[in-house]
């Protein structure tokens, strides 16, 4: 399980440094790198507190470790800014060349 986080948490810090990365080099608009990375980080941070929470067992539900409070702060990132079924839409309008950014 550590496992599986610490790569999920890496490639979503990869897609954050790619999309600075073309926000900085001023490509154009960058919305479904935007929606993608969204997304991806979102919902690494809701499953990786998940998985915390299983790892602490009894004690991820107890104000004594902070991983129940991580699970809470990570479903507002699937809300926040678009929901994520927002940001599929986008994705896949751009996969299917409704929309050119």
């Amino acid at each position: 399980m550590v496992a599986d986080m610490v790569v999920s948490v890496e490639t979503a810090r990869l897609l954050v440094y790619r999309l600075g990365h073309l926000l900085d080099a001023a490509v154009g608009r960058v919305t479904s790198i935007a929606s993608m990375t969204k997304l991806y980080a979102s919902e690494v941070a809701t499953k990786a507190a998940l998985d915390a929470i299983q790892l602490h067992g009894g004690y991820g539900f107890t104000e004594e470790f902070p991983v129940g409070r991580y699970l809470l702060e990570a479903k507002v990132l699937e809300v926040g800014e678009g929901n994520n079924q927002l940001h599929r839409e986008i994705i896949a309008d751009w996969a299917f060349g409704v929309r050119d950014y």
